[in-house]
C-alpha cells in the first residue's frame, strides 16, 4: 500500500474484488474507501498474479511490482509504471524484466532512478543479484553495481537521506561479502563498510524503515542481532551499531512484517504476532519513539490474521491492509481505516487589512497536498483568531492574499496549544501572495523545548557583530570532550516567513570563533560570519527557532521569537513591555484597572518611551509619551474603557 499526496491510497495483494467490485489486484481507493472508479477502469483487468509492491513517485506516477507477467493484457514482466489516472506509462520500458523470480520491494530516489528488491538474479538480461537500479525510463543503470548482489532473497528496501540503500533479507553474503540478513550500499552500488553488521541477524529480516534522524527500524522473524537479544524488532544507528535506547523488552512473540511511522514519529508495525512485551496485541501494535508500548490507543483483540501494511495520513487515522477478516471482533473484510484523534489545538491569530475577503490559509500535513485545516473570507480590518486540532506529525501552513498585495497593515501568529509560536509574523504581511516558511519548509508537533534564552529572545534591535544564545541542553553540554565533538550542538534557524530568506547555521563543541567557552561554547551563534554563506538581510524580521543535536541525532525545533538585525536600531535599542517571568512589573496578557499601570523593559540611558495602544475592531488607537518605563492608564482624553482589550505595541527609547 502506498498514500498518494491528495490522500487516496493504492493497495495491492491478490484479490480480485473490493466491495463486490471487480479489481485486478490493484486498486485506488479515496479517503472514504469507496474504490476510485476512473483509475480502475483504466487499468482493465490489472495483473493475473499477486502484487508485492507499490510506490509512488514524485511525480504521481504509481510502480507496480510483484510475480505477475502481464498487466492488463500486455507484457510486463514483474513491474509496469502506470501514470497517475491508472494508464499504461509507456515512457517506462523494462524489456525483459525479471525473467524468473519476484520483486519484494521498491524504493524510488529524488531523481527518478529506482531500486528494486526481490528474488531475481538478472533484469532485462543483466546480472542483478536480487537487488538492481533502474534509470527513470526502465532501463538497467549499469553505474550501481549489483551484478555479485545479495546470495538469497531481499524482502525491503529503504533510502537514506544521503542516498545509501539498506537492504533486509534472508541472504547471507553482498556482494562475496558477509552480511547476515541487512545490508547497507553506497550510491554505487557498493557495500557500505561504515555499516557494521557483525554476525547480522539470526532469521529473516521483513521489513526496515528510515526515521527522520537517521535511524534505522529493523522488523522480522530474528531473534538476535551481533548475538545480542533482539526480539524480532531492533533499531540501528547509522553505524550499524544496535541503539541501546530503544527497549522494546521481551517484543514480539512472531513475525513483524511491517514497519510504518506516524508523523510524530511513533511505530507502527504489523505482523502475525499476538503480543508484544508480554502485552495481548492482535497482530497489530503502536509503539512510542523508545520502543515501549503506546497505551494510549485501544486496540481491543486486533486482526485475527495477518497484517501485511499499514499508512498513517495527516487527518488522525490508519489505514491497516493484510489477510484478516475482523478487527476487534467486528467483520472488516482485509481492510480498515482506524481513527486516533487530535493531539494538540493549534491557534492561529490573523490580523486582516482593509480587504479581509481576500485572505485565506491552511495547513497540510509533511508530504500531502490536501489541507487538514483550512479557512478564508475574514472580515476587514480585524482581528481573528480561530483553531485547528491536529495529531502530532508535522505540516506546512501557508497564508494567501488572493490580490497579491499581501497584508501590509496586518500579519498572523501560529501558536501550539501551549500557547509557544511556530510562526511569528505579526505586523509584518508585506508578503505578495503567499507568506509561509521558505522552501516547503514544515513544523513538526509536538515542539522541542529548545529555544533561545529569554534575554536574546524578541530582540528587533541587534548587531551584526552580537551573538544569540541558544538555552544549554544538558545532554548537549555531557558531550563536551566526550567522543566525537563535531555531532553534539545547536543549529540556528533563521528565515523571514514572508518567504524571502532562509539559512540554517550549526555550531558544535568542535567549532571554532564562538564566544565562551567549555561545554556552554556552541550555544552561542554570532550573527555575521565570515565564510560565503548570505549574511543575515537587515531590517527584515526574521524568526529564529533552534533545535539540539546529540551523537549525530536531532530533537524537533523548538518555538520561534521574532530577530530582527539592525544596526542603526541598535545605536538607540527597542523594549517592550515587561515580558520577564516572575517580574514584579510584569505587564504582558495581564488584566489592569484604569487607576493601575503598565511597565516597559527599561533602557540604560532612556529618557523617553513610547506606548501604542490598538483595539481594531473599536476603531481605537492612541500613543503615549513618557519619560518613565511605568505608565499610568487613567488618562482622560480617549481613555481606555473596561472591559475591551488593547494590544500594545513594543515600545521605543
Amino acid at each position: 500500500m502506498a498514500a498518494q499526496p491528495d490522500g487516496r491510497v493504492v493497495i495491492g495483494g491478490s484479490m480480485t474484488t473490493y466491495r463486490g467490485i471487480t479489481v485486478g489486484r490493484l486498486a485506488r481507493l479515496g479517503r472514504d474507501g469507496a474504490v476510485d472508479a476512473t483509475f480502475n477502469s483504466n487499468i482493465g483487468s490489472g495483473a493475473p498474479a499477486q502484487i508485492n509492491a507499490v510506490a509512488v513517485d514524485a511525480n504521481g506516477r504509481i510502480l507496480v511490482g510483484g510475480s505477475f507477467t502481464t498487466f492488463n493484457g500486455q507484457a510486463h514482466p514483474r513491474i509496469v509504471r502506470l501514470n497517475s489516472d491508472g494508464t499504461l506509462d509507456n515512457s517506462f520500458s523494462v524489456g525483459t524484466g525479471v525473467a524468473s523470480g519476484t520483486i519484494s520491494s521498491i524504493a524510488v530516489r529524488p531523481d527518478g532512478r529506482i531500486l528494486l528488491g526481490g528474488s531475481f538474479t538478472s533484469f532485462n538480461g543483466v546480472s542483478a543479484g536480487r537487488i538492481v537500479q533502474l534509470q527513470p525510463n526502465g532501463s538497467v543503470d549499469l553505474s550501481f553495481n549489483t551484478t555479485v548482489g545479495a546470495n538469497n532473497e531481499v524482502y525491503s528496501i529503504s533510502l537514506d537521506a544521503e542516498g545509501r540503500l539498506v537492504a533486509g533479507g534472508v541472504f547471507s553474503t553482498v556482494n562475496g561479502q558477509s552480511s547476515s540478513g541487512l545490508v547497507r550500499l553506497l550510491a554505487n552500488g557498493n557495500v557500505d563498510p561504515a555499516f557494521a553488521v557483525g554476525t547480522g541477524f539470526n532469521q529473516a529480516v521483513f521489513a526496515c524503515t528510515h526515521q527522520r534522524d537517521g535511524r534505522i527500524l529493523i522488523g522480522g522473524l530474528f531473534t538476535t542481532y551481533k548475538g545480542v537479544s533482539a526480539p524480532r524488532i531492533t533499531r540501528l544507528l547509522s553505524n550499524g551499531d544496535r541503539d541501546a535506547g530503544f527497549t522494546p523488552g521481551t517484543g514480539f512473540n512472531s513475525w513483524v512484517y511491517h514497519i510504518a511511522l506516524q508523523g510524530d514519529g511513533k511505530i507502527l508495525c504489523g505482523g502475525d504476532f499476538t503480543s508484544f512485551n508480554g502485552n495481548a496485541r492482535g497482530r497489530f501494535v503502536r509503539l512510542n519513539t523508545n520502543g515501549t508500548l503506546d497505551t494510549g490507543i485501544s486496540l481491543g483483540t486486533g486482526f485475527n490474521n495477518w497484517v501485511y501494511s499499514s499508512v498513517w495520513q495527516p487527518d488522525g487515522t490508519i489505514t491497516v491492509v493484510g489477510g484478516f477478516t475482523s478487527y476487534n471482533g467486528s467483520s472488516r473484510n482485509r481492510a480498515v481505516r482506524l481513527l486516533t484523534g487530535c493531539e494538540d489545538e493549534l491557534g492561529l491569530y490573523i490580523r486582516t487589512d482593509a480587504f479581509g475577503d481576500q485572505t485565506s490559509w491552511e495547513i497540510t500535513g509533511e508530504g500531502f497536498s490536501y489541507p487538514v485545516c483550512s479557512g478564508s473570507g475574514y472580515a476587514s480590518n480585524a482581528d481573528i483568531e480561530v483553531s485547528c486540532c491536529v495529531p502530532n506529525g508535522c505540516y506546512r501552513f501557508r497564508l494567501f492574499d488572493s490580490a497579491g498585495d499581501g497584508l501590509a497593515t496586518g500579519g498572523y501568529v501560529l501558536r501550539n496549544g501551549a500557547g509557544e509560536r511556530i510562526i511569528d509574523n505579526a505586523y509584518w504581511g508585506a508578503f505578495t501572495t503567499e507568506s509561509s516558511m521558505p522552501d516547503n519548509a514544515t513544523f513538526c508537533l509536538p515542539l522541542s523545548d529548545q529555544r533561545a534564552v529569554f534575554a536574546s529572545q524578541d530582540k528587533l534591535d541587534w548587531d551584526p557583530s552580537e551573538f544569540v544564545k541558544a538555552e544549554p541542553n544538558a545532554a548537549v553540554s555531557a558531550q563536551w570532550g566526550v567522543g566525537n565533538q563535531t555531532d553534539d550542538g545547536y543549529e540556528f534557524w533563521f528565515f523571514d516567513p514572508n518567504g524571502t530568506f532562509s539559512i540554517r547555521r550549526y555550531r558544535n563543541h568542535a567549532t571554532q570563533g564562538g564566544y565562551g567557552n567549555g561545554a556552554t561554547r556552541a550555544c552561542y551563534q554570532r550573527l555575521s560570519w565570515n565564510d560565503p554563506a548570505p549574511q543575515l538581510p537587515q531590517q527584515v524580521l526574521l524568526n529564529l527557532r533552534i533545535r539540539n543535536r546529540v551523537n549525530g541525532v536531532n530533537s524537533e525545533w523548538g518555538p520561534a521569537c521574532r530577530l530582527m538585525v539592525d544596526p542603526v536600531a541598535a545605536d538607540c535599542p527597542y523594549t517592550k513591555l515587561m515580558d520577564t517571568p516572575g517580574n514584579q512589573y510584569f505587564s504582558c496578557g495581564v488584566t489592569r484597572t484604569r487607576s493601575q499601570r503598565v511597565t516597559a523593559r527599561p533602557i540604560r540611558g532612556a529618557n523617553r518611551y513610547q506606548f501604542e495602544f490598538t483595539n481594531l475592531g473599536l476603531g481605537y488607537t492612541r500613543t503615549l509619551t513618557t519619560t518613565s518605563y511605568h505608565l499610568n492608564l487613567n488618562w482622560s482624553s480617549q481613555p481606555l474603557v473596561a472591559g475591551n482589550t488593547y494590544n500594545v505595541r513594543w515600545c521605543l527609547k
